[in-house]
């Protein structure tokens, strides 16, 4: 079967999107701390302005040829952060349930597919909170609420956990690796 080709003109009402999450640092100093597996209000912040960016996964659900395809685009981002932090799957949400949420203003999905990802959308915020000053954090909570409501986290199939200590220790490895020497190495 052939990957699925978005309209690039429109998102359609039962399309999933995708939020990119990637690790990001609890405490300072802990070694030890366990993996917290929720969704911070950091996986919605957008600062770089008013258009909060998606991933399109699938027509009405999650295709499996569009994941693969969006992986090394979403481990690529996760190495331009300083530190760069390892990519971990999406936080999904339906785009019909995305633009009905919020009582009188509603959030569209905008196709806004690029050279490289063909798959990117983004959802429209300028009209959000316009009068507050900390807009872009406000926008991340309700982002991060309704994500938690009414979506679900889709992680990535080879960090998931109790794989075994035979795929956690190659993980770690890779994990040490790329943060220690800036590599990122791809296991089979």
């Amino acid at each position: 079967m052939p990957r699925w080709t978005p309209p690039f003109d429109r998102v359609g009402p039962k399309e999933h999107l995708g939020r990119r999450l990637f690790d990001e640092p609890m405490l300072v100093g802990a070694k030890d701390q366990k993996h917290f597996g929720g969704l911070l209000v950091r996986h919605f912040e957008e600062t770089r302005g008013d258009e909060f960016s998606v991933d399109r996964l699938g027509r009405s659900g999650i295709d499996g040829s569009v994941v693969k395809f969006l992986r090394p685009l979403a481990d690529a981002a996760g190495r331009t952060f300083h530190p760069g932090k390892l990519f971990n799957g999406w936080a999904v949400l339906q785009a019909d349930k995305l633009e009905k949420s919020i009582k009188g203003t509603p959030l569209p999905a905008v196709a806004s597919p690029s050279k490289d990802n063909p798959y990117h959308a983004h959802v429209d915020t300028q009209r959000m909170f316009e009068s507050e000053p900390e807009r872009h954090y406000h926008i991340a909570v309700c982002l991060k609420e309704l994500f938690t409501s009414k979506g679900k986290v889709r992680p990535i199939a080879d960090q998931a956990k109790n794989e075994g200590i035979v795929r956690y220790v190659p993980l770690k490895l890779r994990r040490w690796l790329s943060e220690r020497f800036n590599i990122w190495i791809i296991l089979q």
